[in-house]
Order: C-alpha cells, then structure tokens, then sequence
C-alpha cells in the first residue's frame, strides 16, 4: 500500500506486522525472519526528519530499506516508499 492512516500505521506497530516476509519458493515456512532489518527514513509533518529502525507512525513520506543479516539466507536490498497520512 503506498499510502496508510496514522491508524493503520499504529496498527503495523501495535501488531508487530512484518513490513517484507523472507521466503523461499513462495512460501515462508520454517524460515527465521529474525534476519529481515529495516531502516526507516523520512520527513514528518510538520518539518521533521525521521530515522529509525522502527516503524513510523506520524504524518510523512518515507523510504524503507530492508536487508537479510544474518542467518543461512541471502537476498538483495528491498526499497519502496510509502507515506502516513492523517486519519
């Protein structure tokens, strides 16, 4: 979804729902997403910059990075951008 509510946004975080799923052949199973990292950047609404490895959950545009470190898997960086608008 490129655009979510604060809502939504508290919701992700309230639920600890993934961002990106590591899988292998389409599925998930019996594999350890403790390797998936994000990296949150952004602006915030008002002006504000916003880096964490936490979800947002205020006004903004942002970019989020993630990588696999760690464990026995290997994927390439994921980018994409989505932005958090009020309710």
């Amino acid at each position: 979804k490129k655009a979510l509510t604060v809502s939504e946004a508290e919701a992700i975080v309230a639920n600890k729902t993934p961002v990106v799923t590591l899988t292998y052949n389409g599925s998930a199973e019996n594999i350890d997403q403790s390797s998936v990292h994000y990296l949150y950047t952004g602006v915030t609404k008002p002006f504000g910059l916003y880096s964490s490895k936490e979800f947002p959950t205020k006004p903004g545009s942002y970019i989020v990075t993630t990588s696999v470190i760690g464990g026995d898997y290997l994927a390439p960086p994921k980018t994409f951008t989505f932005k958090i608008v009020a309710d």
